[in-house]
């Protein structure tokens, strides 16, 4: 694999297509926008659930996606209607036409019927994805599928709601939950989340040669994860902040966002907006670039191509007003450290969390855009 630009589109690419949300509504213009920022790849909730059969029932033709809560970044905030199938195929099929790469991912995020609830077991995670990438062979676009992470940020519960039961019980309900995932596991923790890192990976790879499988990883969990067998994975992907750092955390004020307080994403951009590049590289050299190395010590050891698609600065972030400053400092972040994963030897590299249309202050600098991606496809002169 050679280096490549990835940008994360998350569910938003199929829910944010109408009202005041309609940023993707011509899927056509935006990824010519994507296309002209230099990205080679978006990554994207694939809805497995909602295209696969369920145990009992079969494949929705369309689903009603609830709104997400009021102060989360990404996502509809209103109810809308998608269509599973028919949408994953055009969207793919306009990526294909410009040569973007997709990887395919999934946040599991309910709908009306609920639907995520029926995956729970490593099998629930076969069935759900052997089907849709047989939806996808059908139209013949699995040549542009670069890889498949079975569920966001495993095992996270806000995201793996079934399996997370099946592997942590009552322990981790929210919220106190949230202050647990990082703490040691019991064994039998780690015994039941290798299942799925071992049995759903491994049968799909069967059902599937030359497809690429993960599950993508969280910082808040990732000293656990590095202790399990990866060695199913084909690639590595794993997303890292300066959030993974508390004391960041509370100096910045991104705890505030992270939380959903009323103002608190206008407290931590106004916080930031006043620093300076010197006081961000402190920080880029205290709290990301460890992690960073953590990261890509446990990628060499496993043999594994290390991709990052949601990463470096905020994990939550969001327009405020007009002012560049708001967006300087993460342009500032994202800048060091994709020359760090340059020089650690990322292979799949994403500039920030936040190139998507719907951040217009971070969508609109395309220049800016150009010269990182560029800097990231010549990553591969300078290695060679």
């Amino acid at each position: 694999m050679k280096p490549f630009s990835v940008a994360m589109w998350d569910f938003s690419w199929a829910t944010r297509r109408s009202g005041n949300e309609a940023e993707y509504r011509d899927w056509e213009r935006v990824l010519d926008e994507l296309a002209d920022r230099g990205y080679d790849c978006v990554r994207i909730d694939a809805f497995p659930h909602l295209i696969g059969s369920g145990p009992a029932d079969s494949p929705v033709t369309t689903s009603v996606i609830g709104p997400q809560r009021k102060r989360f970044m990404w996502g509809n905030h209103i109810a809308v209607e998608i269509r599973p199938r028919h949408d994953l195929l055009g969207f793919v099929t306009a990526c294909a036409d410009r040569g973007i790469g997709v990887a395919l991912s999934s946040w599991f995020i309910p709908d009306a019927s609920d639907r995520r609830r029926e995956v729970v077991t490593p099998d629930d995670f076969v069935r759900v994805w052997d089907e849709t990438l047989r939806c996808l062979a059908e139209a013949d676009l699995l040549d542009s599928v670069v890889w498949v992470d079975l569920c966001n940020e495993f095992p996270l519960d806000v995201w793996a709601p079934g399996a997370a039961r099946q592997i942590f019980g009552h322990a981790f309900r929210r919220p106190v939950g949230v202050a647990l995932r990082g703490l040691p596991w019991r064994e039998i923790w780690a015994q039941r989340t290798q299942q799925y890192l071992t049995d759903a990976v491994g049968e799909l790879k069967e059902r599937w040669p030359g497809m690429r499988f993960c599950y993508s990883y969280h910082g808040l969990v990732g000293g656990q994860l590095r202790r399990l067998d990866s060695s199913a994975f084909d690639v590595a992907e794993v997303h890292c902040w300066l959030t993974d750092g508390a004391l960041w955390n509370l100096w910045s004020l991104q705890v505030l966002p992270l939380l959903e307080v009323p103002m608190g994403a206008k407290l931590h951009a106004w916080r930031m907006a006043a620093v300076s590049r010197r006081r961000i590289e402190r920080w880029v050299d205290s709290t990301l670039d460890p992690v960073m190395r953590e990261w890509a010590s446990w990628a060499s050891v496993e043999s594994l191509p290390l991709i990052t698609s949601e990463g470096w600065g905020p994990t939550n972030y969001v327009d405020q007003t007009a002012i560049d400053a708001e967006w300087r400092w993460i342009r500032d972040v994202s800048e060091l450290a994709v020359e760090r994963a340059i020089d650690l030897g990322w292979i799949g590299i994403c500039t920030n969390n936040f190139c998507q249309p719907h951040h217009r202050g971070m969508w609109t600098e395309v220049g800016w855009h150009r010269e990182l991606t560029d800097e990231i496809r010549r990553a591969g002169t300078r290695r060679s």
